[in-house]
């Protein structure tokens, strides 16, 4: 029993200072955990205090400051333009009583460039990593005059309902121009190269209607779902392929449709290389 005990208590003598070890080392690293984490949400926190203050100042800025929109060096179809591009990518708001603020989002900040310059006014905030980057005019000062400049060009009648609502002016829907159908290509429209490696062109709006008046004057097909598509046949596209490259400003789409007409080449000339070989 004696050597029993004697063993027992020597192995406890072995074992228990490092246990007693591991176990200080575990609350350690338990109170290190609960630390970060503590620091974590406290650096959250703040982040979040961060961002309200810089969206408060934002909508505070854009609403105060920075000059006027001014439409006189800006031509007939670039007007017509900007009104298919506006009713396609941009947005009519009220954040709060008598602040109105109209808006355009896009990935592509070049096209927010030539609003801009266009203009000679805008508050350009720029998106983080995939984020849209947004134009920004605020207040009626920089409103009125972008509707005064586009209301003879409107054609979608939730954007006209949408004017009603934010500023109770009243205007009404009309037959889309040219580069109006361009400028909302340039918002909505897509290029790519089909299953067959033809050269395909679509239109996407949750607005069936404005596709409507969009196909009245260039054609197409229009596909009912969820969202609306236009579809351009062969033909019809290579007639608004023109119209497209002389109105548009979306330097991205433009290198789109570089992409996929260098596809399409590609594919015919090893088409006909291979035929020859036959």
């Amino acid at each position: 029993m004696g050597l029993y005990r004697d063993g027992y208590t020597s192995l406890l003598a072995t074992i228990l200072p490092e246990y007693n070890q591991s176990l200080w080392k575990l609350r350690d690293s338990e109170k290190a955990q609960e630390k970060s984490e503590r620091k974590k949400l406290r650096e959250k926190k703040a982040t979040q205090r961060e961002i309200e203050k810089s969206e408060r100042r934002r909508v505070s800025e854009v609403n105060r400051g920075g000059p006027i929109p001014s439409f006189r060096n800006v031509s007939l179809e670039n007007k017509q333009w900007l009104t298919g591009f506006v009713e396609g990518d941009g947005c009519i708001a009220l954040p709060y009583p008598g602040h109105p603020v109209i808006s355009i989002s896009q990935k592509d900040r070049r096209v927010l460039y030539f609003v801009q310059d266009m203009l000679g006014a805008g508050s350009l905030y720029y998106g983080d990593g995939n984020e849209a980057s947004q134009l920004v005019y605020g207040g009626l000062r920089r409103c009125l005059p972008i509707l005064e400049a586009v209301s003879p060009y409107l054609v979608a009648q939730h954007t006209v309902n949408r004017i009603v609502e934010v500023f109770d002016i009243r205007y009404e829907p009309g037959v889309p121009a040219l580069s109006w159908i361009v400028g909302f290509w340039d918002a909505e429209g897509c290029f790519f190269i089909g299953k067959y490696n033809d050269l395909h062109a679509s239109l996407s709006q949750l607005d069936s209607e404005v596709l409507e008046k969009v196909q009245r004057v260039i054609g197409g097909r229009i596909m009912d779902g969820a969202v609306s598509q236009l579809y351009l046949r062969k033909s019809e596209l290579l007639d608004f392929l023109p119209i497209y490259l002389k109105y548009s400003h979306n330097i991205e789409k433009q290198e789109r449709l570089t992409c996929v007409l260098q596809k399409r080449i590609d594919w015919l000339g090893n088409r006909q290389l291979l035929e020859e070989r036959v």
